[in-house]
């Protein structure tokens, strides 16, 4: 699975593609909350820092497919003092 933080100067977001979360993960998309984000057709999922990242990432560690240690490895991408992110519709559960 793709992860990636972007981040701007006030917040940050986990980029992933729905379909791997919903593969692997089904339960997590109805927990996400109206503070994450999704690209126009719901195909890239941005799930914001503070909550909803972590359903994801305390997911695979829990299913061993990631540790603590790999997850600290994504690569961050910032993006300036206000991401194209939040330009973006709020996530809606579409499964």
């Amino acid at each position: 699975m793709e992860l990636k933080w972007i981040t701007d100067a006030g917040h940050g977001w986990l980029k992933v593609r729905t379909r791997d979360v919903a593969a692997k993960y089904p339960e997590i998309l109805s927990k996400v909350s109206g503070y994450s984000y999704m690209n126009n057709v719901g195909s890239v999922l941005y799930l914001e820092e503070d909550q909803d990242c972590a359903l994801l990432l305390e997911a695979m560690i829990a299913d061993g497919s990631e540790t603590r240690e790999t997850l600290r490895e994504i690569p961050e991408f910032y993006e300036g003092a206000v991401s194209s992110i939040r330009r973006l519709k709020h996530y809606t559960n579409l499964f």
